[in-house]
């Protein structure tokens, strides 16, 4: 609840745990339900009291939370998605839900999916990616050493490197839903 009159207090009360909460636990006049603590659905209790000078006016209202927690639709066009030759470029496309988040199947430093793309409003992504067809190794001569050339670097030499691999997606919402995972296998389009 939120209002800018200054004669108004609000009292919230958690129907399942009868909590309850005053105007001086909001910051300003709104109050904030933390969704971590919510499963399923909570029923909330809003008391609004004015002061009119010789009586209060109070109005109740009650408001079912319910928590989200079912897990985005995706989908990929394409399991296997060729890269460009030359370049090791390749796109996966697919279909989720409108403006969803999609994310590698890998984990940042705090534990969240690395975010890949995002959403249209019709649910389109593509996320596009290279790999890394080439590498620099150094030289060796025939005792083990690494070569150096006239300024004392070591003389690199460009080998191949990757030909394929397995690129894992999938959709997080708000809430921090999940879908499957769905992977496509990415590989260097042959002539």
């Amino acid at each position: 609840p939120s209002c800018d009159d200054e004669n108004v207090t609000f009292t919230v009360t958690r129907m399942d745990t009868g909590a309850e909460c005053t105007d001086t636990d909001f910051t300003g006049k709104e109050y904030c339900i933390d969704n971590e603590e919510i499963i399923g659905s909570v029923m909330f209790k809003i008391d609004a009291a004015m002061n009119k000078g010789t009586y209060t006016d109070i109005t109740t209202k009650y408001l079912l939370v319910e928590k989200d927690d079912t897990a985005p639709m995706f989908s990929l066009d394409e399991t296997v998605v060729f890269a460009d030759p030359e370049t090791g470029a390749y796109t996966i496309t697919g279909l989720t839900e409108p403006n969803m988040k999609v994310c590698l199947n890998e984990e940042d430093y705090y534990g969240n999916p690395i975010e890949a793309a995002t959403a249209d409003e019709t649910g389109r992504f593509s996320y596009t990616g290279m790999l890394e067809l080439t590498k620099l190794i150094p030289v060796y001569d025939e005792e083990g050493r690494i070569q150096v050339d006239e300024n004392d670097e070591p003389i690199m030499v460009s080998v191949p490197n990757e030909s394929s691999k397995l690129v894992s997606l999938l959709a997080e919402d708000e809430n921090g839903n999940r879908s499957a995972v769905e992977s496509a296998s990415v590989t260097v389009k042959r002539e």
